[in-house]
């Protein structure tokens, strides 16, 4: 393996994972803040109703209310009024039948088959339940995931394509003394210059030069010895 594509792979691993854990971490935060967000919605909708509440309480069917609920409420958000002793007083088209019969607080429930995250309130002798879809609710969270996941891909891709780059622009004075060493006259005596190259290759050069003039000496040595053995024969 060639010493460019390990540093890619490393630094590319390594910089996925750093992005990664960041992204998971941040989308993490974000559905938390979202649910949290969206439970506070319900709160403030059944506030919302309460404070219209003495309104129902005059109303004689248990679909009186449900027009001015579905103005009060946000579409997605069901509502449902009854007195504490059980009888419905109103109800938004969309809200199950069951919904209010849980103590005060927030609650999931699961009716006909269909998660509910609702809250319920106490007020003036009444019952107020606002609820939304747990699905409502995760598909807020994939439309969050996905917006995050394209410019993470894109950041990711162009991280990469700057890495192969940098990569190979840094590795081109290594390129450079290759084609130097691969052009050079085996009996030459120029060393290599030291000033043209980074300072992490300084020592290679230097490395490479004191072989280079080793060899000459030997190659000097050798001459004088040959030499002096013609003239001798």
């Amino acid at each position: 393996m060639s010493l460019r594509l390990r540093l890619l792979i490393i630094l590319s691993l390594s910089l996925t994972l750093l992005l990664g854990g960041a992204s998971t971490w941040m989308m993490l935060e974000l559905r938390k803040e979202l649910n949290a967000s969206l439970d506070k919605h319900l709160v403030s909708s059944a506030k919302l109703v309460a404070g219209v509440a003495s309104e129902f309480a005059k109303q004689t069917s248990p679909t009186a209310g449900a027009n001015i609920l579905n103005i009060l409420t946000k579409e997605g958000v069901a509502c449902e009024i009854s007195l504490l002793r059980g009888e419905v007083v109103a109800r938004t088209e969309n809200s199950p039948a069951s919904i209010g019969k849980s103590n005060t607080g927030y609650h999931t429930q699961v009716i006909d088959g269909e998660a509910w995250r609702s809250y319920t309130l106490e007020f003036s002798g009444l019952r107020i339940t606002t609820a939304d879809r747990i699905a409502d609710r995760h598909t807020l969270q994939k439309g969050m995931i996905l917006t995050a996941a394209i410019p993470f891909l894109i950041a990711v891709i162009g991280s990469l394509i700057a890495l192969w780059l940098g990569i190979r622009q840094g590795l081109a004075p290594l390129e450079v003394i290759r084609h130097t060493l691969s052009q050079r006259n085996p009996v030459a005596g120029k060393m290599l210059p030291e000033a043209t190259v980074p300072a992490e290759l300084k020592p290679l050069i230097a490395t490479i030069n004191a072989l280079l003039e080793r060899i000459q000496n030997l190659i000097a040595r050798e001459r004088s010895f040959t030499g002096n053995a013609a003239h001798e024969l």
